[in-house]
């Protein structure tokens, strides 16, 4: 045999593991893929589950304070924790700044408006 053909027989060789390889690597990725499907579908309706008992603890407290006579507190922002900021940032840029500027002089040295 010449050495090319002992090239090829090694290339095909090496070819052969290589494709064994990835077969191996492509299963178990699979597999695990499938677990974390089957996995996150749990946690799905496990957060439906804890959305809705949220919701009616939170009805069941709404409830409770209004039967004993607290106030009910004022609407809030949808998002707030995001929005609030959003808001405050274009109050700020709609004007405000300079407002908040104003009332932040000593009395002293206010302009009239």
């Amino acid at each position: 045999m010449s050495a090319a053909e002992w090239i090829g027989i090694l290339g095909v060789v090496v070819l052969g593991v290589v494709v064994l390889l990835t077969r191996a690597r492509l299963a178990r990725a699979t597999r695990q893929l499938h677990h974390l499907e089957r996995r996150v579908s749990e946690l799905e309706m496990s957060m439906k589950v804890v959305e809705t008992e949220a919701h009616l603890a939170g009805a069941t407290a709404r409830r409770a304070a209004a039967a004993a006579g607290a106030e009910e507190p004022p609407p809030r922002v949808v998002f707030e924790p995001v929005t609030g900021r959003l808001l405050r940032v274009v109050a700020v840029g709609a004007g405000a700044r300079r407002a908040l500027h104003r009332l932040a002089r000593p009395v002293g040295r206010r302009r009239a408006v």
